[in-house]
């Protein structure tokens, strides 16, 4: 959420010169083919006051990271509009988690809760208790997408959908969870950020869009008990590692 600008400037640069490599290919572009692309519902609902956000929720982005997300969908919109034979899905996904999230990326609260609760550290939380979100396990927003590409329904040739659990979760809530998993409770550090002044505090969301589609969604409870033990594998790997 808080990438530099030049950053961003390069992630859209690659999805213009992949859609200009597709662009270029004639044979490819005569088959039928679809087009994913993961888009960020927190980003780009950041300021809205809708009590539920759903897809006729006028986008209200509050960083650069959410501008540009705004503009890489529109670049995916410009293809699928000067190809007839492409179908494109937007996807505004909410908050995801899961298992195997980067260590290099300073992103992932669930992640940094569970590897700071393995390590013994302290955690740091930058918005009040209170906080809501919606999380997603990465593996549930997949299925989703392509669930939604697959629709036996006749589906318009560009759409967009968020991809949430839309089962929205506090900052308290999820530290209850790790503490019943865990049988302990993580040690919590608050202090204030300028990134939590940018994202509205209570967030749910709605997708009306493919209403009839359905999809098995794990529950919070479930999906952190799987990405606990998978980081306290990682863990004891490395460390193993280091012993030896």
């Amino acid at each position: 959420m808080s990438s530099r600008t030049e950053t961003l400037a390069t992630e859209t640069q690659a999805i213009e010169c992949l859609l200009k490599r597709l662009k270029a290919d004639s044979r490819l572009l005569k088959k039928p083919g679809f087009i994913a692309y993961a888009s960020s519902a927190g980003a780009i609902y950041a300021a809205s006051e809708d009590e539920v956000i759903t897809e006729k929720t006028i986008p209200t982005p509050t960083t650069a990271y959410a501008l540009e997300k705004l503009s890489q969908e529109r670049l995916i919109h410009s293809f699928q509009a000067e190809t007839e034979n492409v179908t494109a899905l937007i996807a505004r996904i909410s908050t995801l988690y899961g298992v195997g999230q980067s260590f290099k990326k300073a992103q992932g609260l669930l992640s940094h809760i569970a590897r700071c609760l393995i390590r013994r550290h302290p955690v740091q939380i930058y918005v009040p208790y209170d906080t809501m979100r919606d999380y997603i396990f990465a593996d549930d927003a997949a299925i989703a997408m392509v669930k939604v590409l697959r629709s036996p329904r006749e589906l318009p040739n560009f759409l967009i959908k968020i991809i949430a659990s839309e089962r929205p979760a506090t900052i308290a809530e999820i530290i209850s969870i790790f503490k019943r998993l865990e049988r302990r409770a993580p040690l919590i550090v608050t202090s204030a950020n300028k990134l939590g002044r940018l994202y509205t505090r209570r967030v749910q969301f709605r997708s009306t869009v493919v209403p009839e589609l359905t999809v098995p969604k794990k529950s919070l409870f479930i999906g952190v008990a799987q990405m606990m033990a998978a980081e306290r594998t990682a863990f004891a790997r490395a460390k193993s590692n280091k012993i030896f």
